[in-house]
């Protein structure tokens, strides 16, 4: 295959890459799947955010984390 051929090919090639990128940046199911994507990644770090700063062993309304244990005397 001479550089003239696959210059030729690679041409077609990037051509046909443009146009599928084109038709995918106008599909509004792209666009969909991209907004859900984000909105998901949102609400997954402010989820993340929230239990970062909550306190630890809170849950249950008790203020300390480990179960409560008799000390030995």
């Amino acid at each position: 295959m001479t550089i003239k051929i696959w210059i030729h090919h690679l041409h077609d090639d990037v051509l046909r890459f443009e146009h599928a990128l084109g038709e995918l940046l106008r599909s509004r199911h792209f666009w969909m799947g991209a907004f859900v994507a984000l909105l998901f990644v949102g609400l997954m770090m402010i989820l993340l955010l929230w239990a970062m700063r909550s306190q630890p062993g809170t849950i249950d309304g008790f203020d300390y984390m480990y179960p409560y244990m008799h000390y030995r005397v």
